[in-house]
C-alpha cells in the first residue's frame, strides 16, 4: 500500500540522510547485497516521493532535485512555489487516506487503526519535508 511505503520512505530517507557518509565511504563493490538492495529501495521510495511532490508543486522533478541539492528543504521549495506545508502534506496523503477508507469500509481495517496510521504518516512526512539534507551535496 502506498501509505505504508510513504511511512517507510520517511524512516528510510531520514536514516539515509544521516548515514549517507557511511555509504559514501564504502566502496560500491564492498556493499553487501542486502545493503545494496536497501539503498536501491530507499532511492526508489525517495524517487516516488519526489515525483509526487513535484506534481503537487507543479515543478518538473529535475528542478525539484536541483533545489534540494542546494540544501533547501521540500517545505522551503513549496513555500517558494506558493504552497504551504499543510496543503502539501494533505495532498501527498490524500490518495492513501482514500485507500485506507476503503479498507475501513470493507472491515479489513478499524477506524482507530486508520487514524493511527494517518497520524504517524503525517508526523513522519512533516519531519521529512523539513529536512535540508535529503539531496544536499
Amino acid at each position: 500500500m502506498k501509505l505504508r511505503n510513504l511511512l517507510m520512505t520517511g524512516v528510510l530517507v531520514a536514516s539515509m540522510s544521516t548515514s549517507s557518509v557511511a555509504f559514501a565511504a564504502t566502496q560500491p563493490t564492498q556493499l553487501s547485497h542486502t545493503a545494496s538492495a536497501r539503498l536501491n529501495k530507499q532511492e526508489l521510495m525517495l524517487s516516488g516521493l519526489l515525483h509526487d511532490v513535484a506534481m503537487v508543486l507543479n515543478l518538473d522533478q529535475t528542478t525539484l532535485i536541483d533545489q534540494l541539492r542546494t540544501g533547501k528543504s521540500i517545505t522551503d521549495i513549496a513555500e517558494e512555489s506558493g504552497v504551504n506545508k499543510s496543503y502539501l502534506i494533505a495532498a501527498l496523503i490524500s490518495k492513501e487516506k482514500d485507500e485506507l477508507d476503503i479498507e475501513v469500509n470493507n472491515g479489513t481495517l478499524t477506524l482507530h487503526k486508520e487514524t493511527q496510521i494517518l497520524f504517524k504518516a503525517t508526523s513522519q512526512l512533516s519531519t521529512l519535508l523539513d529536512q535540508t539534507t535529503l539531496l544536499a551535496k
